[in-house]
């Protein structure tokens, strides 16, 4: 399945809040950070995931670092209900320092288990799903009462998704009707969780022989 493009889940996310009573307005940022203004002057950080799962990079490995999802007043997290299918879309509004302490929560938990690291770890990973036996899952649960009603509403616009970067994955579709690159992705994501490490420094080789 193809991933719904960032700027259709932006676009998703600026309608809920409106139709939440809370319209949105852009405000200038450096880079690419999405930050936009509410009409009582509190800003909102916005991130979409075509998956449910929040990926948050601190500025340096020690357990208290700065997380790149402060800043502002409130998180907006958007993700489709169905992951990377167009349709419904769910969004949470998070207070920032509630959704960081969340995000350095989960790795001091993940650091007391001792896990084969070397120690240069930055990324931090919120899972939006039931398990609560984890700190960095459990999300759809842990977060409920921030969860915007009207994102079960709303959906995103089919649009023809950019065209890919040449990654020397083949496009085979071999993996129950999802592309093979996709799955490589996926692959990646999760290893770099498991072994605390960022996705970019996950490799994998596949031989077609």
């Amino acid at each position: 399945m193809e991933k719904i493009p960032g700027k259709d889940l932006v676009k998703a996310g600026l309608d809920i809040m409106a139709a939440d009573g809370k319209p949105l307005e852009r405000v200038p940022s450096r880079g690419r950070s999405m930050i936009y203004a509410m009409q009582d002057g509190r800003t909102v950080r916005i991130r979409t995931s075509n998956d449910h799962v929040l990926m948050v990079v601190a500025d340096s490995p020690d357990v208290d670092a700065p997380v790149n999802i402060e800043g502002t007043d409130m998180l907006l997290v958007v993700m489709p209900e169905t992951e990377r299918t167009p349709g419904r879309v769910i969004a949470f509004l998070v207070p920032s320092a509630r959704a960081a302490e969340d995000a350095r929560e989960g790795y001091r938990q993940w650091l007391e288990r001792n896990p084969r690291t070397k120690g240069n770890n930055t990324t931090r990973t919120l899972w939006f799903d039931s398990d609560l036996s984890e700190a960095s899952h459990g999300f759809m649960e842990r977060w409920a009462e921030y969860r915007l009603a009207a994102g079960t509403e709303v959906s995103p616009p089919e649009t023809s998704p950019p065209p890919r970067r040449a990654t020397g994955i083949p496009d085979r579709n071999d993996a129950g009707g999802r592309l093979l690159r996709d799955v490589v992705e996926d692959a990646k994501r999760l290893i770099a969780d498991a072994a605390g490490v960022a996705p970019e420094n996950v490799h994998i080789t596949i031989s077609m022989d």
